[in-house]
């Protein structure tokens, strides 16, 4: 069973206290170690050292008191003037404090001089030679734990913003994705209305396809990506549609690599960008059209193309802007992968417009 984070665990902060206090001991007794040598005196390494871990051990439990005070008396806005008070009295009292204990446990651990001398005498003179560090080292382990407190607000500020981002994209993405939902059902809508007059068996025939696509597209509730097989079966349905519509007019040629048929696509990606088609190549004129749509992986991009054989695009085949089905889909494109797709719409150069999407190869989980 995974713990918390090895930061996060209770005795780690007492573990880093230790190891930088230790490592303060072996530092001080190095660098007395060397200035002796270097004069060329005897220099007793074993008795320096413990003295020196004897000094970083009451440092230890020191620390904690100083954490304490900081606690009670937090350097903030509000009360920084009274706690800043504090804090001086408290590094004067914990200087004092630190030299008369180490003395203290000299005496007891028997490490004194032979007679000893006496404790006050000892003490005033240990507190007059140790004042200025310790008050330093005070100040030291206070803004020490300063600078990781704002550290640790910094990261908890930048991971609440990366979670609230994510949940903006996300409702965009959503947003995005309700525009399209009413956007097809009303031009298919429309598609009915005008069968009632013509054909009212086939637009009873296409009410019931859309009551099936409808259906598909409320099982894909919450989910950005689908398998491209998921998302052709769809495309197929509203295909059905469309050639109730135009009869004879509208031929499809689906070209599909069995490779990429696991493939993860946005929802609802191809069914505007065929509408579009549609729409712009074969509606306006009277002889029949086609509309290619083909899948195919190059490396690892995944490439769909949606291709027309109508009379292209005006302009010398600028990209248009398009309306509320290319908007849309450019803008759920743009949120799901940013810079690692490509959109593209331009004349082919065999005749008519075409829309080519590359997006990043990824399988489905099965």
């Amino acid at each position: 069973m995974n713990g918390p984070p090895l930061l996060q665990r209770r005795w780690v902060p007492w573990a880093l206290i230790c190891a930088c206090w230790a490592f303060i001991a072996v530092f001080y007794t190095t660098q007395a170690g060397l200035q002796t040598g270097s004069a060329g005196a005897p220099f007793p390494w074993g008795r320096v050292l413990r003295a020196e871990l004897v000094y970083s051990c009451l440092w230890v439990a020191l620390t904690f008191a100083v954490i304490h005070v900081d606690r009670r008396f937090p350097l903030d806005k509000e009360r920084w003037r009274r706690s800043l008070l504090v804090h001086l009295a408290a590094s004067l009292g914990i200087a004092a404090l630190h030299p008369l204990a180490m003395v203290e446990v000299i005496r007891l651990l028997g490490w004194g001089r032979t007679p000893p001398l006496p404790f006050w005498e000892v003490g005033k003179l240990s507190v007059i030679t140790s004042l200025h560090v310790n008050v330093t080292f005070y100040w030291g382990v206070l803004g020490v734990r300063y600078i990781l407190g704002n550290y640790h607000k910094y990261r908890e500020r930048e991971l609440r913003a990366s979670h609230l981002e994510a949940r903006l994209a996300q409702t965009q993405l959503q947003v995005l994705k309700m525009q399209l939902h009413p956007h097809f059902l009303f031009n298919t809508l429309n598609t009915i209305s005008v069968l009632m007059a013509e054909d009212p068996q086939a637009a009873n025939r296409t009410l019931v396809r859309l009551s099936d696509l409808l259906r598909m597209t409320l099982d894909s509730v919450g989910a950005q990506e689908a398998p491209l097989k998921q998302e052709m079966d769809f495309l197929q349905g509203y295909l059905e549609i469309e050639r109730t519509r135009f009869h004879d007019r509208l031929a499809v040629r689906v070209q599909v690599e069995p490779s990429v048929w696991d493939a993860q696509v946005p929802t609802f990606l191809l069914q505007p960008l065929v509408e579009n088609a549609i729409r712009h190549g074969i509606s306006p004129h009277a002889r029949a059209g086609l509309v290619e749509i083909s899948a195919r992986r190059e490396g690892e991009e995944l490439l769909l193309e949606v291709r027309d054989n109508g009379a292209g695009l005006a302009g010398n085949g600028k990209e248009p802007t398009g309306g509320v089905g290319i908007t849309a889909t450019r803008a759920r494109l743009q949120q799901l992968y940013g810079p690692a797709h490509r959109f593209e719409i331009g004349n082919a150069p065999e005749g008519g417009a075409r829309v080519r999407v590359a997006l990043p190869f990824r399988l489905g989980a099965h």
